[in-house]
């Protein structure tokens, strides 16, 4: 379900298969006790290979699920795989975290060209717009984590399952379902 405040993102979506690959990874060099998980905003839960996924483009209004011409963009778009690159951090909101990230590697810029394709597919509302920095989000930490000494990425691609628009509030569901699963177990 869409609210008022609800927005639409297109993103690019991984194999389980890949994800797997992903929590392993993150599980062998971070400790949960780093795992930073925000007391008022729910999209920042620790691990977050379970939603594995690369943000093309954020913030369109929630009614471009269905956009037609938006639809056929992606659709249309000729990507299989996604070159990978190096682990970086983005600071969290006032330093009280670290987002640990994974490099995508846009060296022809054809990322970046279908993210302005989909920003001009835009009809009506703010988009809301940021450098266009390609990445997978795979964990949130504590803000004095740092990576282990020698630790690389060696997968250095990644199939593309699928592209799709999402509802935010959506993605935000599938996070609570995650928790409540990681609970149970």
């Amino acid at each position: 379900m869409s609210n008022t405040k609800d927005h639409a993102f297109v993103e690019i979506i991984f194999s389980n298969k890949d994800n797997q690959y992903f929590k392993n990874l993150v599980n062998t060099i971070v400790d949960k006790d780093i795992f930073y998980d925000s007391p008022v905003a729910e999209h920042i839960r620790g691990d977050m290979t379970d939603t594995l996924h690369c943000t093309l483009f954020f913030g369109l209004q929630p009614s471009s699920v269905n956009d037609p011409e938006l639809l056929s963009l992606i659709s249309n778009s000729e990507f299989n795989t996604l070159d990978l690159g190096d682990f970086f951090f983005f600071e969290g909101y006032e330093n009280l975290y670290r987002v640990l990230c994974l490099e995508v590697k846009d060296t022809d810029n054809k990322l970046f060209e279908l993210s302005k394709k989909i920003e001009s597919c835009v009809k009506g509302g703010e988009v809301k717009e940021k450098e266009f920095r390609p990445h997978i989000t795979l964990t949130y930490v504590n803000k004095d984590f740092k990576l282990p000494d020698n630790t690389e990425n060696t997968k250095k691609q990644i199939d593309i399952e699928k592209i799709r628009v999402s509802l935010l509030s959506e993605f935000m569901e599938s996070l609570k379902e995650d928790s409540m699963l990681d609970l149970a177990a």
